[in-house]
């Protein structure tokens, strides 16, 4: 979650971990974010946040982060989760592509705020597109962050 994340944090300790960064279109958290809480801003959903962090810790790290796009796993999940496997060195196991029903010790706090539909889920959902209505406030926070999404879905794997 990005607005942890503060800007001016150090981030040095960041620099000899393994990175990689999941990106999901900004309409589509757009509409999640105010389904769940009802309205939201730029700040709120973190995209702007996280191509500075990107832009950062590859600085930092000097490492080629991987970026996956969420709408990518959901249409083919084993080859993004294989070619993301590869450039993070963790071997793929096709038990990374099911999971019992239920929720995790692991999921933390925000998983009774955010994770429904991976508690009711024992694997990846089909993609499907979605035919959002975003109101015009909707659309404003959308318009603003979309710049730095589309910089990071450029450099994404598994296109």
């Amino acid at each position: 979650m990005t607005h942890h994340m503060l800007s001016g944090l150090d981030l040095s300790w960041t620099k000899e971990l393994q990175h990689c960064f999941l990106i999901r279109d900004p309409a589509q958290v757009v509409n999640s974010y105010t389904n769940s809480r009802g309205v939201c801003s730029a700040q709120d959903i973190g995209i702007q946040r996280q191509f500075e962090l990107y832009q950062d810790i590859t600085r930092l790290s000097g490492q080629d982060i991987p970026i996956i796009d969420s709408n990518d796993v959901l249409r083919s999940p084993e080859k993004v989760l294989k070619l993301l496997c590869e450039k993070v060195d963790v071997a793929f196991m096709s038990t990374m592509l099911k999971w019992p029903k239920g929720s995790r010790t692991s999921d933390g706090v925000w998983a009774k705020h955010w994770y429904e539909n991976v508690d009711n889920s024992e694997g990846f959902a089909s993609f499907s597109a979605k035919d959002l209505q975003l109101n015009d406030e909707q659309l404003s926070v959308v318009h603003h962050v979309q710049p730095f999404y589309d910089q990071l879905y450029k450099k994404r794997i598994g296109a």
